[in-house]
């Protein structure tokens, strides 16, 4: 016969297991904050082109609390669905040299305060490591997270692709690309086909795939994705924002989508679609401390200019489409023909429900 006293015991312990099931398995999904974006503007930190350290990484403190409505920087992370246990990426923005890339200091702040959150490792990342080398990256630099490259470096896998119908010349660093073959190899083989009949066809000089490939620190390393961009314009793509930067990063064979006849459409919104994007991406920073306007994406400092912006939020849309309304604004103080449809990716990826991209519904909130 059961006591009270273990009656009521077994009870208690039944509540409190309950409880804990619902905090951790049946806990709620994050849901993103569609069409509002927390802006700063702090021209005032920023030198001829240099950024003061240290005021911005208190910004961004303040900025993910008052986002976040925490009161310190474990609970913030936590409630953007950041883990005990997980790795977690920072997809960097290389492009353009170090003036414009991702600022070091603001990665060492998010990096150590995703390892108070709980992470086990921190991953700072981005697609070709000429480009990250060029910016200032070495690695080896930190002690809070580890650098990684897509090419050459983590690489792609097989298992998940996204097809186009534009077919794309497989260059170096492609999963696909094999040492192009002379003609005189290609004979010798195909008379060693002939005479052995081991081949069942002559290989072909062109390698030509309609498959890209996504990288691996997506697909099977990284748990979540921290996205930072830079306010930066694209010669092609009109702009090289939280949206065409993490698509065209995150995948190979992709020379063509950036030309002038698709201008990344629909492909940058296709491959974002999914929930490889959706379930990791927590948050997405824009960085315009230093803003470029013309001539992109490699920096160009005679249409560059300081405006101590920083954007944060879950709407790469929205952030993208503030800052393309900014580019247009500045390329006529510059006298540069506007962007006009080239960053018509921003419409697909409205319209494909990533996020909002009607100027009139984003909500802007002032940071403190």
């Amino acid at each position: 016969m059961i006591s009270i006293q273990n009656y009521f015991r077994y009870w208690r312990f039944l509540f409190l297991f309950i409880f804990f099931l619902s905090g951790s398995l049946f806990s709620e999904p994050v849901v993103p904050k569609k069409g509002i974006v927390l802006v700063s503007e702090r021209p005032e930190w920023v030198t001829e082109f240099r950024v003061d350290d240290e005021e911005m990484r208190q910004l961004f403190k303040r900025m993910l609390l008052q986002w976040t409505g925490e009161s310190d920087s474990v609970r913030a992370w936590r409630s953007l669905g950041i883990k005990q246990g997980e790795v977690v990426g920072i997809k960097i923005n290389s492009a353009g040299g170090s003036v414009i890339a991702s600022r070091h200091s603001l990665i060492e702040e998010i990096s150590v305060q995703l390892l108070q959150a709980g992470a086990k490792e921190v991953v700072v990342w981005d697609k070709y490591q000429e480009e990250m080398s060029r910016s200032g990256y070495r690695p080896g630099e930190s002690k809070s997270y580890r650098l990684e490259s897509v090419i050459p470096g983590a690489g792609f896998t097989e298992e998940l692709f996204y097809v186009n119908e534009y077919l794309g010349s497989l260059i170096w660093g492609d999963l696909l690309f094999k040492k192009k073959i002379v003609k005189e190899d290609l004979l010798k083989m195909a008379e060693k086909a002939a005479s052995e009949k081991g081949l069942e066809s002559v290989p072909s000089e062109d390698q030509l795939s309609n498959k890209s490939y996504f990288t691996t620190l997506l697909t099977k390393r990284c748990q979540k994705i921290v996205n930072l961009a830079s306010f930066i314009d694209h010669d092609t793509l009109g702009i090289w924002g939280c949206n065409s930067s993490l698509a065209i990063s995150s995948v190979d064979n992709t020379r063509r989508f950036t030309n002038l006849s698709n201008a990344g459409d629909p492909a940058v919104s296709e491959i974002l679609d999914r929930d490889l994007f959706r379930k990791k991406v927590v948050l997405h920073v824009m960085d315009g401390m230093v803003a470029q306007f013309a001539g992109g994406p490699e920096f160009t400092p005679h249409f560059a200019k300081p405006l101590g912006l920083l954007m944060m939020g879950q709407d790469p849309v929205a952030i993208d489409t503030l800052v393309l309304e900014q580019i247009q604004k500045g390329r006529k103080i510059f006298k540069v023909v506007s962007v006009n449809d080239q960053a018509r990716h921003l419409i697909s990826c409205a319209s494909a429900g990533l996020g909002e991209g009607d100027l009139k519904k984003i909500k802007i909130i002032r940071a403190y």
